[in-house]
């Protein structure tokens, strides 16, 4: 929105709130899902020293609604991110509002008055009315802005042979709707969407895991494990675990021979699909550890060891119970996948045939865990 530079006062206050309110309940319904839910704004403001303050900026704002909820670095990627950019042009102040929404849409908006106090209240008025369309007209809990930010900017030195400057007009043009308004600035002073940080959480918990095509059935195992993972608006939200399992086979047929693995495990998950309770995040790991295998009912014992190397693909679906800020929030996993031995040991005895062991290429398993998230 651009105001004409002689447009002061009402009559800019006027078509603010006229295009704020539109503007406004617009945002609003895309920031908050439930009614009159306290909205977090992470607000970025720059302007020039004789304007008023961030911390002013910012007053005018909050006295305007009690829906407004200023970000601390805690929030992440629950904040509405507003940037604010005034700059003087001469005659003028040009204000320009920047807002990036928690789904990711964007806004603009444009305003110019030869008051920079009258630019700073005019943005601080659309940013209260696009979280809440019922905020008030005038800042009733902040201080006024102080009177120096009402001096006019100084004028630009006078050129060797000034031309002839045409008289200003009476009335500010009418100001035209349009669907598609050009900015305020030429495109390298666009300012860039603010970028909103990953937040970083500590998890832990238990898993119960089934292990295929080591042993001649499946093994049934359990284990722990630590967790870091992330959070953030885009798909890139990396994750790195460490755990460590234990599995025997026996649970589900009779068994000719017993087959023992301790592995301990970490994986790594680059991605992260979903910002809802559900998540699906594609994971690759390293097991490394030791099997061992020893036959059963036979003359001469035999055991023997033999060290475990293995890589995996698999995806892990997870659904938070508390998907925001919350500590100590519990969480469900389901994981599956397929494992690749690197060593693949050869077990042989008799019983009283000769019996042998040998573990497949590739074998799949799946894992059922519950945690919590500490921070």
């Amino acid at each position: 929105m651009v105001v004409a530079p002689r447009m002061q006062g009402r009559g800019l206050r006027a078509v603010v709130v006229s295009v704020a309110l539109l503007f406004g309940a617009r945002e609003a319904r895309a920031q908050s899902a439930a009614p009159r839910a306290k909205v977090v704004v992470r607000i970025e403001y720059e302007a020039p020293g004789n304007c008023p303050s961030a911390h002013e900026f910012e007053a005018a704002v909050t006295g305007r609604t009690e829906q407004v909820e200023l970000a601390t670095d805690a929030d992440g990627a629950t904040a509405v991110a507003v940037k604010i950019r005034v700059r003087a042009t001469g005659s003028t102040y040009a204000g320009h509002l920047f807002m990036v929404g928690r789904e990711g849409t964007m806004s603009r908006r444009d305003v110019e008055d030869t008051l920079c106090a009258e630019v700073v209240d005019a943005l601080a008025l659309v940013t209260a009315l696009a979280v809440d369309p019922n905020a008030s007209l005038s800042a009733a809990h902040a201080s006024p802005l102080p009177s120096v930010t009402n001096a006019a900017p100084a004028p630009a030195p006078p050129a060797p042979t000034p031309p002839a400057v045409p008289a200003m007009p009476e009335a500010p043009r009418p100001l035209v709707p349009d669907a598609h308004p050009a900015p305020a600035h030429p495109a390298e002073d666009e300012p860039r969407t603010p970028t909103v940080p990953l937040t970083w959480h500590l998890n832990a918990g238990l898993e119960g895991d089934v292990l295929g095509g080591i042993a001649a059935d499946a093994m049934l195992g359990a284990g722990a494990f630590v967790e870091l993972a992330s959070t953030g608006p885009r798909v890139f939200a990396p994750s790195a675990r460490f755990a460590l399992l234990g599995a025997s086979n026996g649970a589900f047929e009779a068994r000719t021979a017993a087959f023992t693995l301790l592995d301990a495990r970490v994986d790594g998950c680059p991605l992260r699909f979903g910002r809802t309770a559900f998540s699906l995040r594609p994971c690759a790991a390293v097991d490394v550890g030791d099997l061992l295998a020893s036959g059963l009912a036979i003359a001469s014992q035999f055991s023997k060891s033999e060290p475990w190397v293995a890589l995996s693909l698999h995806a892990r679906l997870r659904w938070d119970a508390a998907p925001s800020r919350a500590k100590l929030a519990p969480f469900v996993e389901l994981d599956g996948g397929v494992q690749f031995p690197l060593t693949r040991p050869t077990f042989a005895y008799e019983n009283p045939d000769v019996i042998v062991a040998h573990p497949a290429a590739a074998a799949p398993t799946a894992s059922l865990g519950a945690g919590l998230r500490f921070w």
